[in-house]
């Protein structure tokens, strides 16, 4: 009985890994610049519409022609990112950096081969600076940021760029109105305020690539005192 069992098992390991092999497929291509050129060392990955594991699968790195293959694929619809942070090229799978729009979207068959183009976003603009603790002019390394989407407030971002040093440099959409506040424990929130960049709804525009510099100092909160009893 234990032989007999052990050889069913073997079977249906066998038969369950002929069938993942044959449910998934490949996807090639390259990946191209907003202006065309072939970006090499870029990270690409797709991720099957509609699921929610979330985190990137099998991500790859284009070669120096930004050509790409992702093997094992599940067949489907399979949304498909790229990105090159240090060219400026920001992951767009966060909705604040693409408002929920995909590199490309690929249908693939299983056992079948996909050969797309898949053409990154303008580059991003960066937000520089420092946050400093106005009372003590010490780095304020705790702060973190909140920043929405002034064309769509429900898309937000919340990231804590700010180092040791109290400096940041923090990669943000071009040509996207962006609404910024700054908070940290023990201090009043900051933000980006209308009469300062004089536009509506207190909004910061910027061009692909440019730097925007801003050293904020944080207001502390005095503790609130009780009386004796």
């Amino acid at each position: 009985m234990v032989l007999v069992f052990g050889s069913v098992f073997a079977l249906t390991q066998s038969s369950e890994r002929l069938s993942a092999a044959s449910s998934t497929g490949t996807v090639e291509g390259a990946v191209l610049s907003y202006d065309g050129v072939p970006v090499g060392n870029a990270t690409v990955y797709a991720v099957q519409e509609r699921s929610h594991a979330g985190g990137p699968k099998f991500p790859r790195r284009t070669d120096e022609l930004g050509r790409f293959r992702l093997e094992d694929v599940q067949a489907g619809r399979s949304v498909i990112y790229a990105y090159k942070l240090e060219d400026g090229y920001l992951d767009p799978s966060f909705a604040f950096n693409s408002a929920n729009k995909p590199s490309a979207v690929a249908t693939v068959v299983s056992g079948g081969v996909v050969n797309i183009t898949v053409t990154l976003g303008p580059k991003c603009a960066y937000l520089v600076g420092t946050v400093t603790d106005s009372q003590r002019r010490e780095p304020a390394s705790s702060a973190s940021f909140r920043l929405n989407r002034a064309d769509d407030p429900k898309i937000w971002l919340s990231t804590a760029p700010v180092d040791t040093s109290g400096h940041f440099r923090l990669g943000v959409p071009s040509d996207t109105p962006i609404q910024v506040s700054i908070v940290a424990e023990h201090f009043r929130a900051w933000q980006v305020g209308a009469d300062w960049l004089h536009t509506p709804g207190g909004a910061l525009v910027l061009k692909p690539g440019q730097e925007y510099s801003i050293d904020v100092l944080l207001q502390s909160i005095a503790p609130t005192l009780r009386p004796n009893q």
